[in-house]
């Protein structure tokens, strides 16, 4: 997969590198306990990405910036998991909670297979089908469809 230069300045500015690999055991054992199930897709994005503030251009404020935090235990807190489980009716994967954007007014959701969307109460959008293209489309301010 090619990765845009922007989307790889917008990760290194943010402290980001490719062999990048924590611990997520924390992230594991809190999602467990809200009923989330891990795929091996997203365990991987966890080790590369959990613990990111990812700064990215302001949706439409050429000025300023946005930030992407990649905390699951953070982002279990801004949404309810009925909410998760109508995403995941309409979308037919199951997901699992990653991370907030836009002042934490957006919830970031990842599925099973990989596929990054944005929520917030009835609103579901879907940002990319990998973590490269969600924040390419969030750097670029990209309107992203609907779900």
């Amino acid at each position: 997969m090619k990765i845009s230069n922007k989307v790889i300045e917008c990760l290194k500015k943010s402290g980001w590198n490719s062999s990048r690999n924590i611990d997520i055991t924390i992230y594991e054992e809190a999602l467990k306990i809200e009923g989330y199930k891990l795929s091996e897709s997203i365990i991987e994005f966890l080790k590369q990405f959990g613990g990111m503030e990812i700064i990215v251009p302001a949706f439409r404020r050429p000025d300023d910036f946005d930030k992407i935090f990649i905390d699951p235990i953070k982002a279990i807190n801004g949404i309810y998991r009925g909410n998760v489980i109508g995403y995941e009716e309409r979308t037919g994967e199951s997901m699992v909670v990653i991370g907030e954007t836009y002042d934490e007014q957006l919830v970031l959701l990842m599925s099973e297979t990989g596929k990054i969307y944005a929520a917030f109460d009835h609103f579901l959008t879907k940002l990319g089908d990998n973590v490269y293209e969600a924040i390419e489309n969030l750097c670029e301010s990209k309107d992203t469809p609907d779900v």
